[in-house]
């Protein structure tokens, strides 16, 4: 299982996940900034761009991580990550490289409304 967390920078993703892995036994947080961090430090740079999600190796980047650490471990997965351009609104769990899951929950974090919506697909 994949429970992805969305939200504008600083709305409280990464300590919504904590928490939300504190209600999920067995969960890891997979912080998938880390994978564009990767990908910026690789020297010399990569063509410029005001976002690495922008680069066309983040998404199948992320979703085969997300993939081999749940294949590895097993269990459950609880992923921050700022997506909020169209196509990219499926990058934890589409392309080629489709992670496997169970159940699949997106919550959205917004400053703008007091409740948290979520989906699941399954």
């Amino acid at each position: 299982m994949i429970v992805w967390i969305n939200g504008t920078h600083g709305v409280g993703k990464t300590t919504t996940s904590k928490l939300v892995q504190q209600l999920l036994p067995g969960a890891r947080v997979l912080d998938v900034e880390k994978v564009g961090e990767v990908l910026m430090d690789i020297t010399p740079g990569l063509p410029a761009t005001d976002n690495f999600q922008h680069w066309e190796p983040w998404r199948p980047l992320v979703v085969e991580t997300a993939r081999r650490v749940l294949e590895f471990t097993g269990g459950k997965l609880v992923m921050p990550m700022t997506v909020s351009r169209g196509h990219r609104h499926d990058a934890p769990h589409s392309g080629p490289g489709r992670a496997p899951y169970r159940g699949f929950s997106a919550w959205r974090l917004s400053t703008e409304r007091p409740k948290m919506r979520c989906a699941v697909r399954t």
